[in-house]
């Protein structure tokens, strides 16, 4: 059997954690303001020199919550895929037991084993290994999982991850070539002003694959 859960609600759950940090830059400037406001009235001689470097430390610190807000929805992205096919097997298995595909028998055991297999199970047994697996997957059953528009902004938000876990934020030749091909969907160049348009059109991009992904399955069944 296929253990339940709920696809959507993690994603939730996990998205207010991208949240905290995108709050953290706001409450900093804030809290910032008011050290240099307090700096002024004690040592007005030294207001110019304590701004600077507050200032300075703050760009920092809103360049690595961006950075990392940015990384954390590409691996929303990897849990909630994972939770949505469990949670596709296990209200779905006659949907996809009944198709004839590569993945029929391997499913069909999973869904009458009495253990109650998880992702980490299930994408093992499918051979399911990124996200283009996934693609792969729900194409193969016909589901809507993204469209085309919404799979180029997920390119985008990986060529980004890859640029700030793999070469430390710079932007080198390749990654150049491939935002090119897969440019920011906000047209943002601010980091901070692009980190949260970029986290608005995600969360949403992900509610309407949910949301479609249950239509076609629910009109399916019906």
């Amino acid at each position: 059997m296929i253990r339940k859960i709920n696809s959507i609600s993690n994603f939730h759950t996990n998205a207010k954690r991208t949240e905290m940090l995108i709050t953290a830059m706001s409450k900093l400037k804030t809290y910032n303001w008011i050290y240099q406001q307090k700096a002024y009235d004690i040592h007005p001689k030294h207001h110019e020199a304590v701004k600077k470097s507050q200032d300075k430390e703050l760009i920092k610190i809103e360049v690595s919550c961006s950075e990392h807000a940015l990384i954390s929805l590409s691996t929303n992205f990897e849990v909630y895929y994972k939770d949505l096919i469990q949670e596709l097997l296990n209200k779905f298995s006659t949907f996809f037991t009944s198709k004839e595909t590569k993945h029929k028998n391997i499913i069909g055991e999973l869904v009458s084993s009495r253990k109650r297999n998880t992702y980490e199970i299930i994408l093992n047994k499918l051979n399911i290994k990124n996200r283009f697996d996934v693609y792969d997957f729900f194409e193969l059953f016909g589901i809507p999982f993204l469209t085309q528009d919404e799979k180029k902004i997920m390119e985008h938000i990986y060529i980004i991850r890859n640029q700030y876990v793999h070469n430390a934020g710079r932007k080198d030749k390749q990654t150049k070539i491939k935002l090119k091909k897969y440019p920011s969907p906000t047209h943002e160049g601010y980091l901070t002003t692009e980190t949260k348009r970029l986290r608005t059109k995600f969360n949403r991009l992900i509610d309407k694959s949910y949301i479609r992904t249950m239509d076609y399955l629910n009109n399916y069944n019906s």
